[in-house]
């Protein structure tokens, strides 16, 4: 919600930020659930699966650090020169942010042009 409200993102920022916070959830229901995660470093017996997921939430995560470190920051002052963005487009980035995405991993290989074959 902090970031929808303080930060002009375009829509490549929105889908990425949703990508990344279902990625997060998906890490969270397993630790919740006690269940191992099943993400692997490196491919396991020519099987991407697990694999794919580990370097996209890695990928997702450094985009994400990168986007917060740096993006301009807002003075807590009311003249600031960095502008808000309105109402309607902080709400319409809220909530393509929150919006469910069960393919998470597919949206960071696309959006961040992850080959999904090649380890990196």
């Amino acid at each position: 919600m902090k970031i929808a409200s303080e930060r002009t993102l375009d829509p490549k920022d929105q889908i990425l930020f949703r990508a990344f916070r279902q990625g997060y959830q998906s890490v969270r229901e397993r630790i919740r659930e006690n269940k191992p995660l099943e993400w692997y470093a490196t491919p396991r017996a020519g099987r991407m699966t697990g694999f794919r997921e580990y370097r996209a939430f890695k990928a997702m995560g450094e985009y994400v650090a990168f986007e917060l470190a740096n993006s301009p920051t807002r003075p807590k002052v009311p003249w600031s020169s960095v502008p808000r963005p309105t109402n309607g487009a902080s709400i319409d980035a809220f909530l393509t942010i929150t919006m469910r995405d069960d393919s998470w991993c597919l949206t960071a290989e696309r959006e961040l042009h992850l080959s999904p074959a090649v380890p990196r």
